[in-house]
C-alpha cells in the first residue's frame, strides 16, 4: 500500500505525545513531533552503508514545500556520494571565511606586511589614502563581491574633489 504524503494541515494538526514520533512524507523526510510541542524536519538517509540522519529545521519556520525541495537537494548529495552533512560544514566555513575577508582586513594586512620594506613616510602615505579614500565606502564589504564599478565609486569621488593625485595613488 502506497504511504500517504504528508501536508500542511496534517503537519500542524500533529499532537505532541510522551515520547518523539515520525510523521513520513517519503523516501526519507519525516517530521519528528516532540514532547515539547517542537517539530523537526529530518532526512534519513544511508550513505556508505551507513545510515544516518540530516536535521533539516523546524516546522513551521521551514514549510513542508521547502523541506521536500531540501531533502530533494541533500538527495542528489548522497547520490554523488557526498555527505550531506559534510557539505553543510563546509559551506558554513565558507560563509565565515567570506565575510572574514573583508576589504579593510585585507588592506591592513597589506600595509602591515609591507611595512618594513617600505620607508615611514611611504607606509603613512599608503595607510592614508586606504583609510581616507577607500575604507569608508568598501571597508566591510568581502574583498571577493568587490567589482571595478564598486572600486570606481570612490576613486571617482576623490578626483572630483580635487585628490587627483591621491585617487590614481589609492587605484
Amino acid at each position: 500500500m502506497a504511504e500517504k504524503l504528508l501536508n500542511d494541515r496534517r503537519c500542524r494538526g500533529a499532537k505532541p505525545r510522551t515520547t518523539p514520533y515520525p510523521l513520513s512524507d517519503g523516501n526519507g523526510l519525516r517530521l519528528v513531533v516532540h514532547p515539547n510541542e517542537s517539530k523537526y524536519w529530518v532526512l534519513r538517509y544511508t550513505l556508505g552503508g551507513k545510515e544516518t540522519t540530516l536535521g533539516l529545521g523546524t516546522f513551521p519556520s521551514i514549510s513542508l514545500e521547502q523541506a521536500r525541495i531540501d531533502a530533494e537537494k541533500a538527495r542528489k548529495l548522497v547520490t554523488a556520494g557526498v555527505s550531506p552533512k559534510i557539505e553543510r560544514k563546509v559551506s558554513i566555513a565558507r560563509n565565515i571565511e567570506r565575510g572574514a575577508a573583508t576589504f579593510e582586513v585585507i588592506a591592513k594586512e597589506w600595509l602591515a606586511r609591507h611595512k618594513a620594506e617600505w620607508s615611514g613616510h611611504h607606509h603613512e602615505r599608503n595607510e592614508g589614502l586606504v583609510r581616507r579614500i577607500l575604507l569608508p565606502t568598501l571597508g566591510r564589504l568581502p574583498i571577493a563581491e568587490i567589482t571595478e564599478p564598486m572600486l570606481l565609486a570612490p576613486l571617482k569621488a576623490a578626483y572630483d574633489d580635487g585628490i587627483k593625485e591621491s585617487a590614481r595613488r589609492a587605484r
